[in-house]
Order: C-alpha cells, then sequence, then structure tokens
C-alpha cells in the first residue's frame, strides 16, 4: 500500500514537471505553421480562364433570309413557283411569280401606247401644220389677192363712170362694198396662213406635259408589274418554301427562306460573364453532338446586345433565363461545306480565350 501512494505521487509529479516543456513546445509549432501559411508576403496565383463553351446554331454567311411579298401585295397568291427546296439561285433571278403579273404586265403596255400617242403629239405640235395644209391656205390667199384686184379695177371704173354720170348711185355702192369685201378677204387669208404657219409656245409646253405625263404613268405600271415578280436578292440556296402555287402568301411565314451556304458559321450564346474573355479573331471548336465531328473555326463577331437565352441542354437545373450575347464564329471553308444542309442545327463551341492571333475582318 504505501508502494502504491508513493507511485501515484512520482506519476503525478513527473507529469506535472513535464506540462511545462509540452506547453512551450506545441505553440513554436502552431506558430510555425501559421507563419507559413499567411505570410503577408506571398501572393495567391491566379489561374487563368483557358476557353468559354457555349451552345449554339448553324447558320449561312448571310444569314437566314426570309422572302415575302412586298407590303402592298399582302395576301397575294403564287401564280408560279419558279425554284425547289436546294436550288441554287443567281441574285436578280425571278424565282417566284404572283398571280396580278399578267394584269400588271397588261398595264404596262396600255402605258407605253400612251406615252408613244404623246411623244407622236409632241413632234407634230413642234413641226407645226403639214405642208398640205400650209399650202391650200397660201393659194386661198393668192385667190383672194386676185379677188382683191379686180374688185379694185371694177371699183375704178365705177369712179370714172360716176364723174360721166353714166352709172347709177346704187350701181357705184355695189362696186364700192365688193371691194372692201375682197380687201377684208385679204386680210382674213393672210391672218389664216400666219396661224397655220406658227408654232406656239404654249402648245409645245403642253404636248410636253402630256409627255411627262405618259412617261410617269408607265413607271408607275412597270414598278407594279415587277413587285409581281419575286427576285433573289443575293446568290443563295433555298432553304424552305412555304408557299406554293396557288397559295397565298403568309404574312408570318413569307414565300420561302434562303441563305449563301458557300460558308457556315456557328452562332454561339456565350454568357455575359464571359463576354470580357472573348475577343473577335480567336481560335474556336465547333462540335455537331449528332455526329460528333467536330470542325475549327475563328471568332468573326463579337454582339453588341444582350438578350434572354434561347437554346437549352438537357440539364434540368440550367438556368433558362440567363443572359447571353450572340458571338459568331467562321468554320473553316475546308470542312464547312459538310454542314451547308444543316441549318439551323444545335451546336456546342468551345473558344480558345488565350489565343492571341490578329482579329478577323
Amino acid at each position: 500500500m504505501p508502494w502504491a501512494k508513493w507511485s501515484c505521487r512520482i506519476a503525478v509529479l513527473s507529469l506535472a514537471g513535464s506540462v511545462p516543456a509540452l506547453a512551450y513546445y506545441v505553440p513554436k509549432i502552431a506558430k510555425s505553421e501559421s507563419a507559413a501559411v499567411v505570410s503577408p508576403s506571398a501572393e495567391a496565383p491566379v489561374a487563368k480562364v483557358r476557353s468559354v463553351g457555349a451552345l449554339g446554331t448553324l447558320e449561312p454567311k448571310s444569314r437566314i433570309l426570309k422572302l415575302s411579298a412586298p407590303t402592298a401585295l399582302e395576301g397575294a397568291r403564287i401564280e408560279r413557283m419558279l425554284v425547289e427546296e436546294g436550288d441554287a439561285i443567281s441574285k436578280g433571278a425571278v424565282i417566284a411569280v404572283l398571280d396580278l403579273a399578267d394584269r400588271r404586265q397588261a398595264a404596262v403596255k396600255e402605258a407605253e401606247a400612251n406615252l408613244a400617242l404623246a411623244e407622236a403629239k409632241l413632234e407634230q405640235v413642234r413641226a407645226g401644220s403639214k405642208k398640205g395644209d400650209i399650202e391650200a391656205q397660201a393659194a386661198q390667199l393668192d385667190k383672194a389677192r386676185s379677188e382683191l384686184k379686180n374688185a379694185e379695177i371694177e371699183l375704178k371704173r365705177a369712179e370714172s363712170l360716176k364723174a360721166k354720170q353714166a352709172i347709177s348711185s346704187g350701181e357705184f355702192d355695189q362696186r364700192t362694198l365688193a371691194f372692201e369685201t375682197s380687201v377684208a378677204e385679204v386680210k382674213r387669208a393672210e391672218s389664216l396662213l400666219d396661224s397655220v404657219r406658227e408654232v406656239r409656245k404654249v402648245d409645245i409646253l403642253r404636248a410636253e406635259a402630256e409627255v411627262t405625263a405618259a412617261q410617269a404613268a408607265l413607271a408607275k405600271a412597270r414598278a407594279e408589274f415587277e413587285a409581281t415578280q419575286l427576285r433573289a436578292p443575293i446568290d443563295a440556296r433555298v432553304l424552305k418554301i412555304e408557299a406554293r402555287d396557288g397559295e397565298r402568301v403568309s404574312v408570318e411565314n413569307g414565300v420561302m427562306e434562303i441563305g449563301d451556304t458557300s460558308e457556315m458559321n456557328a452562332v454561339a450564346e456565350v454568357y455575359e460573364a464571359d463576354l470580357p474573355l472573348v475577343k473577335s479573331g480567336q481560335k474556336a471548336r465547333v462540335v455537331l453532338p449528332s455526329t460528333g465531328a467536330e470542325y475549327s473555326g475563328r471568332v468573326v463577331e463579337v454582339g453588341r446586345r444582350i438578350g434572354r437565352k434561347v437554346i437549352l441542354d438537357n440539364d434540368p437545373v440550367a438556368d433558362t433565363d440567363a443572359r447571353v450575347v450572340e458571338v459568331r464564329i467562321r468554320i473553316d471553308p475546308d470542312k464547312g461545306q459538310e454542314l451547308a444542309g444543316l441549318s439551323n442545327a444545335r451546336v456546342r463551341v468551345v473558344i480558345d480565350t488565350l489565343d492571341s492571333e490578329v482579329p478577323v475582318k
């Protein structure tokens, strides 16, 4: 028993003697570790983002153009559709004809005839009366002058007879009246001849105004006829036809969709927060999920308008109201033609944000 009591005391003393040493040792370790972790002279490294991923769709380089009838002809019918889906079309080529074309073409022919008539009338006015009319009126003047000369001779004879009292007053008066009538007739014939020969400025101006009006009517008729001819605005390919022969042109769907598929682009929806990392000219990879095929390209356009996300993936917790910016990537032409028939196909895009190539123009 005494031995046990002493043993406990020794143990307690031994433990008490070791406590200061332990207390002295532990703080030194803690202080050393703390200095290593939060040293004020050390800076944490900042990791650079190597790439930005986004969902997108394929588009022709011209974008998809929706062709429709002119506003004045909304609701018109397609009389003849001249192309099929997949056809290549040239700029300016007629690709569809509306049902008002025949009536508008007839109006053009009528306007052309009216213009020709107005121009002929103007030439007639400028040329004056016909040569035959002028010659006929000159002959009338010569006849009147001849009659005046005869009347003058008869009047002089009557004056001589009156002086001899060999003629009555009544007969003398008749000779005088005949002379005066002949004088008036000569003046009238001269006036008519001058009128036939004269080309009045007012008549020319009126005829010219009629020509101008006819020209305007023809231009209007041609424009109305041209509106019934749907022409291709660019060299492109027909992607989809919305109205066939006999169908009305819908305001919403138009006549057809076309696009220049000689070069394909991917339009990616990049999150607003990633926008500062994306620059024109950066390399990008475009992956077609349906086949797994991968295509290379470069950023050619960074949008300037932030909008709502449209292209959604299959993630049920994805943010469907995210704010995004459209970024256009030009796919390398050597393989881009493989995608010419896949407009609007969904793709995944990865943009190399560390690429420092010269921006694409």
